[in-house]
């Protein structure tokens, strides 16, 4: 699947671009806009696609678009003594766990929840860390 644009970030002549990609690479759906406003217009878009944090919800079936979960997750435990910025580090999680027993039982409740959907639909599990905190552009 294709992605041109992710929660309108950038976001421009959706109809032109999708058009475009379809013609390069029929083979593959093409997602016009990830979780964003403007993401789910019929003729434009092969996928219904919402980001839903912390638990998977999915959009509103429609029988003419996939249904996915572009994003969803977010759950958050801090290994004191391995936090990249320190223990006391405030790291931004939609949802936070106190044990590593109780992040797995979390994620397994996720992914049981997407389980129910296999068939039909999709999703995916963002990883927002790359172990050293909420890093920003104007940091590096």
């Amino acid at each position: 699947m294709w992605v041109l644009f992710n929660e309108a970030q950038g976001y421009y002549d959706p109809a032109r671009l999708s058009a475009a990609t379809k013609l390069l690479d029929p083979s593959r759906l093409v997602s016009r806009n990830s979780g964003g406003e403007h993401g789910n217009d019929l003729g434009i878009s092969d996928v219904r696609d919402a980001h839903s944090y912390p638990s998977p919800n999915y959009p509103a079936y429609n029988p003419a678009q996939v249904s996915v979960i572009g994003e969803y997750g977010g759950i958050g435990y801090v290994l004191k003594g391995h936090a990249f910025a320190g223990d006391d580090y405030k790291y931004f999680h939609y949802t936070d766990t106190p044990t590593p027993q109780s992040l797995q039982d979390q994620y397994g409740n996720f992914t049981e929840r997407l389980r129910r959907f296999r068939d039909e639909r999709g999703g995916l599990y963002p990883t927002h860390r790359r172990g050293n905190g909420d890093q920003r552009l104007d940091d590096l």
